[in-house]
């Protein structure tokens, strides 16, 4: 028979838990509850028995049994007020069953009995970050620090609350400290990790934390959830569609990584599998407008534009400031056909976000498809004056001009979006038309045409609805220089 002893930090409160298992071996279900009969036998015996009160509420929190835990720690701390051990340890129960008011109490009354309590203060601390009181919490670490100057739990929940408040090199500087201490504390190589991939600029370092971090605790899903992040962001779509995955599986079925494993189905052209995803994001977090933005923007792929616009619906209901949903409403209602209420949609999005050039590019190529060209013309010139390099408003701006005749204009604006943005299908059909109705050496601009066309028949799919029209074009363009040039 092998002992494995859990000492809860005090020697009136030490327990013996014995188990069958060999070596280091976490103790068995059947062995947990054997544990559970033993000592209810001796509290039996004598229910002032501390030590068998203790030892019943760790097996019975290792048995999920979180109620009757907490229940025989109250007996134990009744039993033994001033055990400041049996306070972070009532404390820390009551944490993980998700009753943080109660287990502050717990860690306070802690701190009133030894306030040299290192492990006090970080338990305090850490209940505190539990929820979102990093700024309390960073006082106690603080204090916990000054304490015990070489304490890496203390160091790496700094750094975590000091991420949390913004100061970042701060918190680096802690995991850096802790890695001193600890080359092989995985949570602190996460948490560096996580950190310099979210404040962006060194990549390369993030990764390696990252995937030094999953090395060491291959079951640590948030660092299989950041590294999947990081992945995508570097465009390594099936990597992080690996790392996504393998967070889910140990159990990050949270709303976040669910979209960002959404994103990278979506971006692989997988809309159908990326929906199943978001939907699942949905239910976790009903309330969340980025997930459903998503959804929406998943379902508009999918043609299921009356649920994208029920998703969108949803966020304006609980967020009418949101000028993304006001945009996304209005592009899908253009696109369902719904064009009058699209401008509705268009013009608060841009009274939400007027230096924001999307919202005017949207509402000109409305306004285009109105047979309101002149507006159109206003609309895409207000998104250049906000990013005079916008290929969409230079693209807009351009066709709006070719339908009130002004093809120099069209042809100017279409050369610039091509300066951008070489093979933009749009803008060079956009310039080949431009070119076909040039007044000055109409065959010149013809055979400039035909170069336009043959590269758009060349980068456009196969299925593309407008490549018919682009090789009637082309023949007319071959017609107008004279033959296709050699």
């Amino acid at each position: 028979m092998i002992l494995v002893v859990a000492l809860l930090a005090s020697s009136s409160a030490a327990v013996v838990v014995a188990s069958a298992g060999a070596g280091d071996q976490e103790p068995t279900r059947e062995e947990l509850e054997r544990i559970v009969e033993e000592q209810t036998r001796l509290l039996d015996q004598d229910p002032r028995a501390v030590a068998a009160y203790v030892s019943r509420a760790q097996a019975c929190a290792a048995l999920g049994w979180l109620d009757e835990a907490v229940a025989d720690l109250d007996r134990a701390v009744a039993l033994t007020p001033k055990d400041v051990a049996l306070w972070l340890a009532r404390g820390r129960l009551l944490a993980r069953a998700g009753r943080h008011v109660n287990a502050l109490a717990n860690f306070d009354r802690a701190i009133e009995l030894d306030p040299k309590s290192a492990e006090a203060y970080l338990a305090r601390a850490r209940g505190r970050l539990a929820i979102d009181r990093a700024t309390d919490a960073l006082a106690d670490l603080d204090r916990a620090l000054e304490l015990r100057h070489r304490y890496p739990e203390a160091l790496l929940e700094r750094g975590i609350a000091r991420w949390r408040v913004g100061r970042d090199d701060e918190a680096l500087a802690d995991l850096d400290r802790v890695l001193e201490l600890r080359p092989d504390d995985a949570e602190a190589r996460y948490r560096r990790g996580l950190i310099r991939a979210r404040a962006g600029g060194d990549e390369a370092a993030a990764l390696a934390d990252l995937d030094a971090a999953v090395a060491l605790a291959p079951e640590l899903r948030g660092a299989h959830a950041a590294r999947g992040e990081l992945l995508a962001e570097l465009g390594r779509l099936g990597d992080a569609l690996a790392a996504l995955g393998r967070a889910i599986e140990l159990g990050a079925g949270d709303a976040r990584t669910l979209r960002r494993r959404a994103a990278v189905l979506h971006a692989l052209g997988r809309p159908e599998e990326a929906l199943v995803d978001l939907d699942a994001a949905v239910t976790a977090a009903p309330d969340d407008v980025a997930g459903l933005l998503q959804r929406a923007a998943c379902r508009r792929t999918l043609g299921r534009t009356a649920d994208a616009l029920a998703d969108l619906d949803r966020v304006i209901e609980l967020d009418d400031e949101c000028a993304d949903a006001w945009l996304a409403r209005g592009v899908v209602r253009h696109e369902a056909g719904r064009s009058e209420e699209a401008v509705v949609d268009l013009d608060r999005a841009v009274d939400l976000a007027p230096e924001a050039p999307a919202g005017y590019v949207e509402r000109a190529r409305v306004q285009r498809a109105l047979g309101k060209p002149r507006r159109a013309v206003d609309d895409a010139t207000r998104a250049l004056a906000i990013d005079d390099e916008n290929v969409d408003a230079l693209v807009e701006r351009g066709f709006a001009r070719l339908e009130l005749g002004g093809t120099g204009g069209a042809r100017r604006d279409f050369d610039r979006a091509l300066r951008v943005e070489a093979d933009h299908l749009d803008a060079r059909a956009g310039r080949a038309r431009a070119l076909l109705e040039a007044k000055d050496d109409p065959a010149a601009a013809a055979a400039s045409a035909v170069v336009d066309l043959e590269r758009w028949l060349t980068l456009a799919a196969d299925d593309h609805p407008w490549r018919a029209r682009a090789t009637e074009l082309l023949e007319e363009a071959r017609s107008k220089s004279g033959g296709a040039p050699d």
